[in-house]
């Protein structure tokens, strides 16, 4: 089983830089689409590296001046020309995390869709069970998946016409740096609900049909107790808007294939 190293740096163009290189070096190791999902962190002193998560090992790139707050403990301060020597040493210490695979089972809705052509959907989600529960019930459509706000909206805004329905999550991490200040850098992986936003950025860029779904209940997160107010799906001039908390089949992944057949696009 791969490794897998999430790579945050603020400098979109020294990432890319750090992915050729990786790539190359390191086929070893393969990136993670988030920070819980990584074995390892790789940040640098631009980014908000004090704010990733606590519990997985970062190395921290000394790639720009130092900042002002101290480097915490469980960072390990590197330079980038040692950064693949080092990751390769640090990388032979730890286990790699078991991302649950989940099966879907007989409990999911297994009838056809509603609509007798393949639909162009965009599955908005940043849990790998349920990106990969997506993968399986929305099979025989043409899905295109992203895992934060950010690149939802990069979607949907430039390429928001070519998809008939969006069935997004609805708290994610913002997951770029874009408009970001020092203060705004602290929340870049806080769980929000983007959820609303991205459904209104949806709507205003033509997609009619949009489903907003939570695995949270409403004892488990103040969001999901508002989207109890949310009941009744808005239909107005061709637009359908619904909504869902708690909607998990037995297997504990997402209702998929359930929210997509509550609406009806044609």
């Amino acid at each position: 089983m791969k490794k897998r190293m999430f790579i945050f740096v603020k400098n979109e163009t020294l990432k890319r830089a750090f992915l050729q290189v990786f790539n190359t070096l390191m086929p070893q190791v393969a990136e993670a689409e988030a920070p819980d999902e990584a074995d390892i962190i790789l940040t640098d002193t631009a980014a908000p590296f004090r704010y990733l998560i606590g519990k997985t090992p970062v190395l921290f790139l000394v790639t720009s001046p130092v900042p002002k707050d101290p480097v915490p403990e469980w960072c390990i301060k590197i330079h980038i020309t040692t950064a693949v020597a080092q990751i390769s040493k640090e990388l032979a210490k730890i286990q790699p995390k078991s991302i649950e695979e989940e099966v879907v089972g007989d409990d999911v809705v297994t009838e056809a869709p509603i609509v007798d052509s393949p639909l162009k959907i965009l599955v908005v989600e940043d849990s790998h069970k349920h990106r990969e529960a997506a993968k399986k019930q929305l099979a025989g459509h043409n899905v295109e998946i992203v895992v934060n706000f950010d690149d939802a909206v990069n979607v949907l805004t430039t390429r928001g016409h070519e998809f008939d329905v969006v069935l997004t999550d609805m708290l994610m991490p913002k997951g770029g740096t874009s408009c970001m200040g020092e203060k705004g850098m602290e929340h870049l992986f806080v769980q929000a609900g983007y959820g609303f936003a991205i459904a209104w950025v949806a709507v205003s860029n033509g997609i009619s049909h949009v489903a907003i779904l939570s695995d949270a209940s409403h004892h488990d997160h103040p969001m999901s107790w508002a989207m109890d107010f949310l009941r009744t799906p808005i239909t107005k001039g061709g637009i359908e808007v619904i909504f869902s908390n708690n909607c998990l089949i037995k297997t504990g992944v997402k209702n998929w294939i359930g929210m997509l057949n509550s609406l009806t696009p044609s």
